[in-house]
């Protein structure tokens, strides 16, 4: 199983990626990003949730389950 770090630097490494995107093709909105960790706890879940609500927010949970549905998108897995 990954460590946090290796997690979070895989984490990282994806948003400052994305960041390049973004700015590529002219993104003028910048959102604010949060990176919630227990995320399928039921604090962190419910974080989550208010957080994915609110339009300029990014928000990307980091769990030790896998999720019982169907995510997004995923950057790693175990």
């Amino acid at each position: 199983m990954p460590s946090f770090a290796e997690i979070a630097d895989k984490w990282w490494q994806h948003e400052k990626d994305q960041w390049a995107t973004d700015h590529k093709v002219g993104m003028s909105e910048s959102k604010k990003k949060i990176m919630l960790v227990g995320a399928l706890e039921t604090v962190g879940w419910s974080a989550l949730k208010y957080f994915e609500s609110l339009p300029d927010w990014h928000v990307v949970g980091v769990s030790r389950r896998t999720p019982d549905f169907r995510q997004e998108r995923r950057v790693g897995e175990r």
